[in-house]
């Protein structure tokens, strides 16, 4: 019985492919589903794909004719548009098209990663991430622009990691001068233009860290994290852009679920001695 399914999908591809549409095009994949609807993953690994073909027309002169991507979502239309991909070039990653090709492109992976063990789930670690990363978003930022804001980005409120005592946080930051921003509402023009004007950017793990992508080089990074969850993504890309990185672990209570997804309550003395501690790195 435990070689039928095997065989069983294996018949089924054949099957697909015998109804195939052939298109006599170059196809680039540029997503696989298992990312594409992360707003992290996006502006890293997909993003970094699109900066690879780019990359690939010029050394080859061979030119993409459509580009498979995700496009279901506004932050993924927008991302397209400010690669100038025009939309009769994109096949939807969701669509259900059998398709021959005269060429797929297939970029190389965007990181080096490992798969690790919390709590009897499994997870990956990235490990390390290639330096032209950081690159993908430069010819968007604004010229000429002075970091000179502190920021600290929250987290939506059905957001499955949030900060138990996120009001009380809020708080904290606000007295240490920083601008409490909500990434999520943000198109990527003005997360760009937010992004560039900053020089330290405090958040609890996620994608919104990954907008330090859109920041300078050598700003302050202060990351929080859940007690038992670690992942160094953002950390990796902090260094790749030699910034200064510090971080703190608050407290879970609730381990009943993924560890990635923990809820965390962040001692505030604790966050008060961080911030004082920072704040003298800053202002030298």
């Amino acid at each position: 019985m435990n070689n039928l399914f095997p065989l069983y999908k294996n018949i089924k591809t054949r099957f697909k492919l015998l109804f195939a549409k052939n298109i006599h095009a170059n196809i680039a994949l540029l997503t696989r589903p298992d990312i594409e609807n992360c707003y992290g993953h996006l502006i890293a690994d997909v993003a970094f794909n699109l900066y690879q073909i780019k990359q690939f027309e010029i050394l080859t002169n061979i030119k993409i004719d459509y580009y498979i991507l995700p496009n279901s979502k506004s932050f993924q239309k927008e991302l397209i548009k400010i690669f100038n991909i025009p939309t009769h070039k994109i096949i939807s990653s969701s669509s259900s098209l059998t398709l021959r090709a005269k060429n797929i492109i297939i970029p190389t992976l965007t990181k080096d990663y490992e798969f690790v063990e919390y709590r009897g789930y499994l997870h990956y670690r990235t490990n390390a991430f290639h330096n032209a990363i950081t690159k993908i978003f430069d010819s968007f930022k604004p010229k000429n622009v002075k970091p000179h804001k502190k920021i600290f980005l929250k987290r939506p409120e059905n957001s499955n990691r949030l900060i138990e005592n996120n009001h009380e946080v809020e708080e904290i930051f606000k007295s240490f001068g920083y601008e409490i921003v909500f990434p999520d509402i943000l198109n990527f023009k003005q997360i760009i233009e937010l992004f560039s004007q900053a020089i330290c950017i405090a958040s609890l793990h996620g994608s919104g860290l990954d907008n330090i992508l859109f920041a300078n080089d050598e700003i302050y990074v202060f990351e929080i994290f859940s007690q038992y969850y670690f992942d160094n993504s953002p950390q990796l890309k902090a260094l790749l852009k030699h910034c200064r990185y510090s971080y703190l672990v608050g407290e879970t209570q609730d381990t009943s679920m993924h560890p990635q997804k923990e809820n965390i309550y962040i001692n505030p003395q604790s966050l008060k001695t961080a911030l004082k501690i920072l704040e003298t790195h800053l202002s030298t």
